[in-house]
């Protein structure tokens, strides 16, 4: 993750659906939940480079069993590869 992004950059929306293509049932509250506690996070001094605590505050948001658990840990791990490709791509260019 790049930690310089500003909250309102953060594709946070795509995990948010890629989640909900995987079977977690989200809604569009806790999405919001999520973003404000990002921004809230951020403010207080949450550095999104840290891949550990950005992946606890999610999981403490949208997840509710172990099965989700599971679910968001692959998903996750799937949508940082996926941005850490778009990047090396836009290095390259």
């Amino acid at each position: 993750m790049n930690a310089t992004k500003p909250p309102n950059d953060l594709p946070l929306i795509d995990l948010f659906w890629h989640l909900r293509d995987a079977g977690l049932p989200l809604t569009i509250a806790q999405y919001d939940l999520a973003v404000r506690a990002l921004q809230q996070a951020i403010e207080g001094g949450l550095d999104i480079g840290n891949r550990a605590a950005v992946v606890r505050l999610y999981r403490a948001i949208w997840v509710k069993s172990r099965r989700e658990k599971y679910i968001f840990d692959r998903c996750f791990d799937d949508f940082e590869a996926k941005l850490n490709r778009a990047a090396v791509e836009v290095e390259v260019e």
